[in-house]
């Protein structure tokens, strides 16, 4: 069996009990005996206290046509309204706290696989770092990362900003 037949043959598994004249759907799901030291958390992971909830922020002044160099002011505040939106917050502060505590460790998914043009903004990426402090999780438990390692080798490890600051990343 080549992997396409195996594909083939997967797909057609939900049709395996209306082809036994039984019915499709099972009576109830099975019980489950969860076996763990850890309790419940009291706020729930993914998919978070804001499922299937998306909002929009737009500004002309967030990249320059000419150099396509991002504003990182704009970045901030545009990220700053988004980030009161979704939560319903007055400040961005209080927003974040919404996701994170101190406590915490943060691990930052980025993409460099597809440079120059599908990559995580520098910009975006050094923001959310910036919150994440403002918020109180120390630098030592927030990790940027990569999938692969050969996808971060060859970018720059450091890189000015248009306010003149460097952003550094470990990799």
């Amino acid at each position: 069996m080549d992997r396409r037949d195996f594909v083939r043959l997967l797909a057609a598994v939900p049709f395996v009990p209306a082809l036994k004249g039984a019915s499709a759907a099972p009576d109830g799901l099975p019980k489950l005996n969860v076996v763990t030291r850890y309790a419940p958390s009291a706020t729930p992971g993914i998919p978070g206290p804001f499922p299937g909830r998306v909002i929009a922020v737009r500004s002309e002044k967030s990249v320059d046509v000419e150099t396509s160099a991002a504003n990182d002011e704009v970045v901030r505040e545009m990220m700053a309204r988004g980030m009161c939106a979704l939560t319903g917050k007055k400040t961005p502060l209080e927003a974040w706290r919404q996701f994170v505590q101190p406590s915490d460790v943060v691990g930052i998914k980025v993409n460099c696989g597809g440079h120059p043009w599908c990559v995580s903004a520098y910009e975006i990426v050094a923001e959310i770092v910036r919150q994440l402090g403002a918020a109180g999780v120390p630098p030592t438990q927030v990790f940027v990362y990569e999938r692969f390692q050969n996808h971060t080798i060859p970018r720059p490890t450091s890189r000015p900003t248009s306010s003149g600051k460097r952003t550094r990343a470990r990799t």
